[in-house]
């Protein structure tokens, strides 16, 4: 998996057990991986939806959502919620 390290997006979500790391790859997939504990553990692809160069995305705690952007399937672009 290629990450752009000057410019990789990631995003924390700490629950009552443990924290999870999401970050995007160059590619546009998103990944997750198990960081609460002493050793990390990769989780896998959440999703592929995006294209290279989609990077943007967030986690909102109020919803327990992640929102991301993508423009695989629309060339404009578009927000995209995952649950």
């Amino acid at each position: 998996m290629d990450v752009d390290s000057t410019r990789a997006r990631l995003s924390l979500h700490t629950t009552a057990t443990t924290t999870y790391l999401y970050f995007r790859d160059d590619d546009g997939n998103l990944h997750v991986a198990d960081v609460g504990a002493a050793t990390p553990i990769y989780l896998g692809i959440l999703t592929d939806l995006g294209d290279a160069g989609d990077e943007a995305f967030t986690y909102d705690s109020n919803t327990d959502a992640i929102y991301l952007f993508e423009s695989e399937t629309v060339s404009t672009g578009r927000i995209v919620r995952l649950d």
